[in-house]
């Protein structure tokens, strides 16, 4: 199994902190495409990783395989370069994605979406900023006109 993870609360310090578990309830071991990462304040927020299962596994109709991640998971994983796929096996491989499993009263798939705001102490001077080229042109040509009145030539008696 093969794919890219970058759910929107998906943020770890480094790659021992992601697991997947099978439908048996067994960790996985993942190979973590190193070059896929993507980090964010120095924390990693998304990245590649693949793992390998039997065909068994792959059709059984017994459950999901589940993504942790966190502090609290402690996982042996193994970071690559770069993914390295043989072709002749490409009937093999799969491609997962993930699916959000929250469910309504009814049955019926939700959405949740989260909006995070960060309060600034300091943003009430922020729109200052826009006065500065204007200071700067008006200090100029201030310093240009004071010049040109005691520049002019002034006929000698």
């Amino acid at each position: 199994m093969l794919g890219s993870f970058d759910h929107p609360d998906f943020a770890i310090e480094n790659v021992s902190q992601i697991t997947v578990t099978g439908p048996d309830g067994r960790q996985l071991p993942l190979t973590i495409e190193s070059q896929s990462t993507f980090l964010e304040f120095d924390r990693i927020v998304a990245l590649r990783f693949c793992f390998v299962i039997d065909e068994a596994a792959a059709s059984s109709p017994k459950g999901d395989f589940k993504v942790s991640w966190g502090p609290d998971v402690r996982a042996e994983n193994v970071k690559v370069d770069r993914f390295s796929l043989d072709a002749s096996l490409a009937a093999r491989y799969r491609e997962f994605r993930w699916a959000r499993a929250d469910r309504d009263g009814a049955g019926r798939t939700t959405s949740v979406a989260s909006v995070e705001v960060i309060a600034d102490s300091s943003a009430q001077y922020h729109f200052l900023w826009y006065l500065l080229p204007i200071a700067v042109v008006f200090v100029l040509l201030t310093i240009r006109k004071t010049r040109a009145r005691h520049a002019t030539n002034h006929p000698t008696l």
